[in-house]
């Protein structure tokens, strides 16, 4: 862990200790898992990339993240 946090990181790159913005981080990816786990049979990468764009595209929508 110390040695990633010690390379110099760019001035617009925080890096932040708070364990809710983590658990919070988490939570979105525990349901973007739940979402996507049906979508394994697919057979083309872009039949894949439109569902999850548009998956996501959801998920900001009910978060109201869209500008």
């Amino acid at each position: 862990m110390e040695t990633c946090l010690s390379t110099e990181l760019p001035k617009y790159i925080e890096v932040r200790r708070i364990k809710y913005l983590n658990k919070m981080v988490e939570q979105d990816h525990r349901d973007i898992k739940r979402v996507t786990k049906y979508t394994l049979g697919f057979n083309s990468f872009e039949a894949v990339e439109a569902t999850i764009s548009g998956i996501e595209l959801h998920r900001m929508i009910k978060k109201r993240q869209m500008k």
